[in-house]
């Protein structure tokens, strides 16, 4: 004869439904966290390496000068300004191909250097992420 109500089995199985509900429900904003910082960490990089294109090494007018920079240390997410230990930080490259030609609007060569920017930085846990962006100098802008 059964009464009103629920038995311990059915109780325990929708407690076990909920819990497992819930926990989905944290790993999809735990994941979804992790994927906002990585893409803020994305952002500051691309942000750094075109401030260094503006930079005035870096233009037609410098073109002769214009030089490869190998492992200089960048700040990807300062964390806490009281302290510089716990920064994010990542490795700026830059490399500077050999000189090459296009051919202008009158076919006449126009001499250019293939200038790449990459920062590679260590996001938490195993994730190695990078950013490059490549410009091409010419000697008439």
């Amino acid at each position: 004869m059964r009464k009103n109500g629920y038995s311990l089995v059915e109780v325990l199985v929708a407690a076990a439904i909920l819990i497992i509900a819930i926990l989905a429900i944290i790993a999809v904003v735990r994941k979804g966290r992790e994927l906002d910082i990585t893409d803020r960490h994305r952002r500051v990089a691309r942000a750094t390496i075109m401030s260094r294109f503006e930079n005035p090494s870096y233009r037609y007018d410098n073109y002769d000068n214009v030089a490869p920079l190998n492992g200089q240390t960048v700040i990807i997410d300062p964390r806490d300004t009281a302290t510089t230990t716990d920064d994010l930080t990542g490795t700026l490259v830059i490399t500077v191909a050999p000189e090459d030609t296009l051919q202008g609007a009158s076919n006449t060569p126009i001499p250019f250097k293939e200038v790449t920017m990459r920062i590679t930085w260590q996001e938490p846990g195993p994730l190695n992420e990078q950013v490059e962006i490549k410009k091409q100098i010419s000697k008439c802008e």
